[in-house]
């Protein structure tokens, strides 16, 4: 089974509640921490992506480097 990916943008809004439930659950999950460089995973090794909330906007791409690239991530995940 393919891991599901969730997306934190900053460290003060972590998957929390959502990692616990997802693990309870017995499915695999990875943790992608944006907020420290890391990659987007690729769509073909992951079951789903949940994208978490933060201290930005979703048009603060100046700011935050890696949004430009996740909106075209999750652009590509509906469009598939």
């Amino acid at each position: 089974m393919k891991p599901i990916a969730i997306l934190e943008h900053s460290v003060e809004a972590p998957a929390g509640y959502l990692a616990d439930a997802i693990e309870q659950a017995a499915v695999p999950s990875i943790v992608v921490r944006l907020y420290d460089g890391a990659a987007l995973p690729d769509l073909d090794t992951v079951s789903a992506l949940v994208s978490l909330g933060g201290v930005m906007g979703a048009y603060d791409e100046a700011k935050y480097e890696f949004l430009a690239a996740e909106k075209e991530l999750l652009r590509q995940a509906v469009d598939s």
